[in-house]
This record gives C-alpha cells, structure tokens and sequence, in this order.
C-alpha cells in the first residue's frame, strides 16, 4: 500500500477544512493555534508538526483526529479517510450504527467531547495506570 497518495489526499482534505471555515484559516501556525487553544490532551502542537500536516510529509495521530475534525466542523471519517458519512453505517453492526445515530444527535460541543474521550480511551496503553494518565 503506497501511504503518499494517502497524506497528499489527507493534506488536501485538511487545507480545505481550513479554508472553508466561517473565519478561514491561514497557514500552519493559525492551524497550531486553533487546535492548541481547543485540544483537550495536553500536548501542544507546533506549527512545524501542522506544515507537516500541510504539506502531506506526515498525517496527525490518531488521538488527534477527533479533535481536528471538531474544531474545523468536519466528520472525522471525511478528514480521515475522504469518506462521506453516508452509507457508512451499514458497514458497522446494528447496535454500533445506533451508537454512531446518538452522537450524531449530540450538540457540536459534545460531539467533541465523546470523541476526544474515545480517541483517548482506544489508545489508551492497557498496562498504563491511571495517574499515568494526565
């Protein structure tokens, strides 16, 4: 699998999200900034890590999505993997499709949330405890 055509095609998805934005954002430091300012764990991003994301050298870690994808006010799975939202669902199991329904029902702000707390609880490292995690 060739992963370059995979981060030019996210970098692009990216640069979009940005510009299509009430107030749209320019360039990578305006991008560090916003997710600095609203990611909730912890670890700043630099504008060098978000030209990386730009330019399509390197793609966000995955407990980074779901708050990307938020505070653009893009689906995760669009910034992701290009995928539309539409017919997603049936490739997920019946009471998987309606926990998806119920945080598509959320407000904006707690779609976020339950993003942000899933992206962390999946890369959570198992043998880790819980001071461990700030």
């Amino acid at each position: 699998m060739d992963i370059q055509p995979q981060k030019a095609a996210f970098a692009e998805r990216l640069r979009l999200a940005m510009q299509s934005r009430p107030e749209p954002l320019r360039g990578a430091t305006a991008l560090a900034r916003l997710l600095n300012d609203g990611h909730a764990a912890g670890m700043p991003i630099s504008p060098q890590t978000a030209h990386k994301w730009l330019s399509g050298r390197t793609v966000p870690k995955s407990d980074t999505f779901g708050s990307l994808a938020c505070l653009l006010g893009v689906d995760v799975l669009w910034l992701r993997y290009g995928l539309s939202g539409d017919g997603v669902l049936a490739r997920f199991s019946p009471r998987a499709a309606e926990r998806v329904r119920k945080v598509d029902r959320l407000n904006p702000v707690d779609q976020c949330l339950v993003e942000v707390l899933v992206s962390r609880l999946v890369d959570a490292d198992p043998g880790e405890d819980e001071s461990q995690r700030a």
